[in-house]
């Protein structure tokens, strides 16, 4: 719930205001003449948590004295009917949902214009099968290992969670060897991985196996695999260099 505080004199055009808006979370405070504090009914109904309010044409003291009940975020010295901040206040503009893409388009995004990140054979064969919920997740991991890869200095990986907001694993039931025929050689498993969800169908528990290898004098970030949970065990994936 929010509030708006008023004058007296335009309480009736603050709540005609609200009404025409078809604002429903907003509750009009009347600031009386000649008190400098709500009553005690009003205080019942701000509660404790300082929810938001904004406050037109109220004594200086009045507005001294609620300050630590609501949080103002709006204020005006009069009231008028087609205050556009006013207006705003009441009835914020929407914002834009922006829907995460596909994860196989935010790997592709990702690997644009990036040697250094690379994809093993068929490692995102089932990236598409993961739950629509955790597409978000899946474009804020691929463009943290894009920019580990381009050398960005991104601190310590146990931390990844706390800064970027995608976690780390260092160890598991799962892991994965990388293979280079054009190398002839097979580098040892890794059980790094980034994930989101635990306890949970596979779907939902997303994850994204890689490493970092040195290979031909470059350092690589390897994709080894990215999708649903995979069941436990030890793969062998082969990259292409």
């Amino acid at each position: 719930m929010r509030f708006l505080f008023v004058y007296q004199d335009y309480a009736d055009k603050a709540r005609k205001l609200v009404e025409t808006l078809a604002v429903n979370d907003v509750t009009v405070i009347v600031a009386r003449k000649k008190e400098d504090y709500p009553s005690r009914e009003e205080l019942n109904l701000i509660g404790i948590r300082q929810p938001p309010a904004a406050i037109c044409q109220v004594v200086r003291r009045y507005k001294k004295n609620i300050g630590d009940l609501v949080d103002i975020e709006y204020e005006a010295k009069t009231f008028r009917e087609n205050d556009l901040q006013l207006k705003e206040w009441l009835q914020p503009t929407p914002v834009a949902v922006v829907q995460p893409l596909r994860p196989s388009e935010a790997f592709a995004n990702a690997l644009a214009g990036c040697e250094n990140l690379i994809i093993a054979r068929q490692a995102l064969a089932a990236v598409d099968e993961i739950h629509q919920r955790r597409w978000a997740f899946i474009q804020s991991a691929s463009m943290l290992l894009r920019r580990h890869a381009q050398g960005e200095d991104l601190g310590p990986m146990r931390d990844w969670e706390a800064q970027f907001g995608v976690a780390f694993a260092a160890n598991g039931q799962v892991s994965y060897c990388c293979d280079v025929p054009s190398r002839k050689h097979k580098w040892p498993a890794s059980e790094w991985h980034l994930k989101e969800g635990d306890k949970t169908s596979a779907d939902d528990a997303p994850r994204i196996y890689f490493d970092v290898l040195e290979i031909d004098g470059q350092r690589r970030v390897i994709v080894s695999y990215a999708g649903p949970h995979p069941k436990d065990g030890e793969y062998t994936v082969t990259i292409d260099i």
